[in-house]
This record gives structure tokens, sequence and C-alpha cells, in this order.
């Protein structure tokens, strides 16, 4: 049997005891350690598909690394490391918004209007 391993890398002091990272087309999740650390045990020897489950990430936060990652799982030689990177949710610019120049025409009671 063979094992996965991995990490999710995020800025210090992000919570990522939440995250869900499971094995694509099984019914195997788990989530990492404070540290960001995760396994996964047991696996059959084969080409596995690993996914972080975006919507479990801290609220503020996007992904920065691919969502999915193809790893070999073997018996006799340890697989790469599996990798996922969290950073800090981009703030969207908020956009410059300029006032029109209006003219304003007010009647007076002579009847001419003025600028």
């Amino acid at each position: 049997l063979a094992n996965l391993a991995g990490r999710i890398v995020a800025p210090k002091d992000v919570q990522l005891d939440d995250v869900v990272v499971r094995v694509v087309g099984t019914k195997l999740y788990t989530t990492p350690y404070g540290d960001g650390t995760f396994s996964f045990y047991n696996l059959r020897e084969g080409q596995f598909e690993v996914e972080i489950d975006v919507a479990t990430l801290p609220e503020g936060y996007v992904l920065a690394s691919p969502a999915r990652v193809s790893v070999a799982a073997s018996s006799t030689q340890p697989a790469a490391p599996i990798g996922f990177e969290i950073k800090l949710k981009p703030q969207a610019a908020k956009p410059v918004r300029e006032m029109l120049k209006q003219e304003i025409h007010v009647n007076t009671p002579g009847g001419t209007a003025r600028h």
C-alpha cells in the first residue's frame, strides 16, 4: 500500500483546520494539521488526483495554486509531495467616480436664463 502527503502553504496565522483536501474519485478526504501538512495512508498503487475544496478556504483567502494535482502513489517509491498555496484575496480597486459637470439653468423673473 502507498501513502500520499502534502502541505498547504498559507500566510502566517491563517486557520487551515477546516480546509478539506480529497482524493478525487474516492470517499477519502482529510483536513490539514495546524502547520498545513496532510496525509493519505493505505492507498492502492496508481495515479491519483488530489484536490483542495475551494469552498472550504478561510474567508478572505483564495487559492494561488491549481486546485487539483495529479500524483503517482507507489509502495516502493515515495510520491512527490503535494502542494497547495493560499493567499489573501486581492481587494477590488474601488472605481473612482467623476462628478459630471452639469450646467444649471435658472429662469429669472425677467425671462432670461443664466448659466
